[in-house]
């Protein structure tokens, strides 16, 4: 959703700086589930990581399984409000992470 660029990224600052990158398939403009998931597998390699340290958050059931049968960790949510939850636990944990590393 194009809100979450908008609104979301832009008044949290801990977020952005928090992952290697913020990817949102609206501005995309291809489905992720395309070959089976080619996108996720690309984007990862152009990183430089390996998916089974990559998460993906989205409204559908079927980008989530097409993500974790590459390795991934898919994070079903649906609405901002629960997006925003999943996304302050995934936050904690990367800060808890830097923390102590």
């Amino acid at each position: 959703m194009d809100c979450f660029d908008r609104f979301t990224l832009l008044s949290n600052q801990h977020l952005v700086e928090s992952f290697d990158e913020i990817e949102n398939s609206y501005n995309l403009g291809i489905l992720k589930t395309s070959n089976n998931g080619q996108y996720f597998y690309e984007k990862a390699k152009s990183l430089n990581v390996d998916l089974k340290n990559c998460i993906v958050i989205d409204d559908s059931e079927k980008v989530c399984k097409t993500f974790e049968n590459l390795g991934g960790k898919g994070i079903c949510s649906f609405g901002i409000l629960e997006v925003v939850k999943n996304l302050e636990k995934l936050l904690k944990k990367v800060l808890y992470y830097k923390r102590y590393q």
